[in-house]
């Protein structure tokens, strides 16, 4: 799949695609990415929390969440359902190369293997304390958007 590279800061960069019709997921999972032009082993897998949240469930909330279709634009007016996104905190090896790619507004080729993991479920608590520093509001963001929606 297609996916968009932001400069969101000197070491912080989004990757966002559009998302799979088939792809569910819950807040806090993470997925794994593979993008061959960016990493210089063949299949190369990374995990990253996936940033965004799943609504496919809340029509009566957010109203029309179907997935982005193939004729449709995808960009900065589409709503959050849909697409995948994914803050990614930069280091060195595969996500400097990530980061050389959003310096130039690029796009790359993703292949998406997930979602994995069991977050825990906010929304039967009356209050929630969450906290996150630096690419831990990946986790934290979609835990908090999910529990007050």
């Amino acid at each position: 799949m297609d996916a968009s590279v932001e400069l969101l800061s000197p070491r912080f960069v989004r990757l966002r695609l559009r998302r799979p019709p088939h792809f569910n997921w819950s807040p806090g999972q993470t997925a794994y990415l593979i993008m061959p032009g960016v990493s210089t082993i063949p299949f190369e897998a990374h995990p990253f929390t996936i940033t965004s949240v799943d609504t496919v469930h809340d029509e009566t909330h957010w109203g029309d969440i179907t997935p982005v279709t193939e004729g449709e634009k995808f960009g900065e007016s589409q709503p959050h359902w849909k697409e995948l996104a994914f803050f990614i905190n930069v280091h060195s090896g595969f996500t400097k190369n990530l980061l050389d790619v959003a310096r130039k507004g690029g796009k790359v080729k993703v292949l998406v293997d997930g979602p994995y993991g069991k977050p825990p479920d906010l929304k039967d608590y009356d209050t929630s304390v969450l906290i996150a520093g630096g690419a831990g509001v990946s986790f934290a963001l979609p835990l908090l958007l999910d529990s007050i929606k």
